[in-house]
């Protein structure tokens, strides 16, 4: 049976938030190995949590717009301060400010 572009949405905005998770906790753990790649290693892999998050906030953006998470699941895509400033900060250089 073919998906609606709805249920796509929702298994891509979920596959992206536990691969945007899980890096986050590489590297911000303390026993990850994070720390001992060089300079440009770990710019590059900042660099691309920032830019999964943004696209994970542009989905959630899209869920929230069409309504549709259930409310059990709405907690845990609650965008944060932090996150919302490196989405705008995302969006910034993107557009070009």
């Amino acid at each position: 049976m073919k998906k609606t572009w709805q249920e796509r949405l929702l298994k891509e905005e979920n596959k992206l938030n536990k691969k945007v998770n899980k890096l986050a906790a590489y590297i911000e753990e303390p026993s990850s190995k994070f720390d001992e790649l060089d300079e440009w290693d770990r710019d590059l892999l900042m660099t691309q949590h920032a830019a999964m998050t943004a696209y994970l906030n542009v989905l959630t953006m899209r869920v929230k717009s069409h309504n549709l998470r259930s409310e059990e699941d709405k907690e845990s895509f609650e965008l944060n301060s932090k996150e919302w400033d490196e989405f705008s900060k995302y969006l910034d250089t993107v557009k070009g400010d």
